[in-house]
């Protein structure tokens, strides 16, 4: 096992013109035209959507530069977690877990499985579940390291693209072989739900009995767990789909994002179009999440992260950084999110302005 002491910068003590990341510029003018620079070498009409943030949710507290943050997947993008039973966060990475406590800014990376290459993280209690690129899941438990690798399929080289742990005693499947699954984990030799879709599985949300499966494909289909047939279909997206996630607060809203840079939010009451939607700054929504403040979080593969009012989406807060995002938690009132940039890597922590919940 590597440990690491992590170098840690404090918003508070940054030095004049060093962003968030610690990189020093010669001036803030200097970082608005290598920002601009990058917008004129791919789309001009993302200036306005970038400079038009209007909104103050969450303020920078400290960048931690751990390590192993490299993404190895162009989907990689759910690979960060925050445990409350160790009170580290955890990011998986290859065939590695890397623990990390914000506090004492201590660091600890562990081989998992030397042939393991994972996709995707997701936790309950003490146990950790990870989604693997050649038809396999693997359970680690916090409690005594104990793992546990599973293959779910004859064909090798389907990749599971999701394993999460749902109603915190089921784990839900999606896989390239087009396939949404349902387990016990105590018998992951047959399925408690099984549809087959025709195109690639990405990601599955999951409401009481209905899910919401994004595919390789622009309709986003809906299914009821007592019956393997789609039971509706959102149209509204022009290109494949990553995510979709419901809304904590409204059991009847659910969020979807896609490769047309669109995150769609829709209204189960009324689904013949999107009830609101957010555009992306400049690449696709690979991940989306919401919190417990009534906003959306819509994090972008490269550099930006946008916090969307849920009750007016012209409200809207952008996060800028030089580099790939590769996963987002939240934990009370505090946002964390995993960064891969060849300038300096490492986890991003944003603190909730204004927060009285906690």
């Amino acid at each position: 096992m590597l440990q690491f002491d992590i170098e840690v910068i404090n918003g508070k003590m940054l030095q004049l013109y060093q962003d968030n990341q610690g990189i020093k510029f010669n001036s803030q003018l200097h970082r608005s035209s290598i920002r601009d620079t990058y917008f004129q070498q791919n789309n001009n009409q993302d200036i306005p959507k970038y400079r038009g943030a209007n909104s103050n949710y969450y303020q920078f507290a400290k960048f931690h530069q751990t390590k192993g943050n490299e993404i190895t997947h162009y989907q990689l993008r759910k690979c960060l977690v925050y445990n409350q039973y160790s009170n580290q966060l955890i990011h998986c990475n290859y065939n590695k877990l890397c623990f990390y406590n914000p506090c004492s800014y201590k660091q600890h990376i562990q081989i998992i499985e030397d042939n393991f290459n994972s996709v995707s993280i997701s936790q309950c209690d003490d146990q950790i579940l990870l989604a693997g690129l050649n038809s396999n899941i693997l359970f680690f438990s916090l409690r005594n390291g104990q793992r546990s690798e599973y293959k779910l399929a004859e064909n090798g080289e389907c990749i599971i693209n999701q394993a999460d742990f749902i109603n915190n005693h089921e784990i839900i499947v999606s896989d390239n072989d087009n396939q949404i699954r349902i387990f016990d984990p105590e018998n992951l030799n047959q399925e408690k739900y099984l549809a087959t879709c025709s195109h690639c599985v990405n990601h599955c949300a999951i409401q009481n009995h209905l899910i919401i499966a994004c595919l390789d494909k622009p309709q986003i289909h809906g299914f009821d767990r007592r019956d393997s047939r789609s039971s509706l279909t959102l149209k509204g997206h022009v290109s494949n789909n990553f995510v979709a996630r419901f809304d904590p607060t409204n059991e009847m809203k659910v969020a979807t994002s896609g490769e047309d840079k669109k995150c769609l939010i829709w209204d189960l009451r009324n689904y013949q179009v999107p009830f609101d939607q957010v555009d992306a700054i400049s690449k696709t929504f690979y991940n989306i999440l919401y919190n417990n403040q009534g906003q959306l979080i819509c994090i972008e593969s490269n550099d930006f992260v946008q916090i969307v009012n849920l009750e007016n989406s012209k409200l809207y807060q952008v996060i800028d950084f030089f580099g790939q995002c590769g996963g987002c938690t939240i934990y009370k009132d505090k946002m964390y999110f995993n960064l891969q940039s060849h300038r300096k890597m490492g986890l991003f922590e944003y603190n909730l302005i204004n927060n009285n919940n906690f």
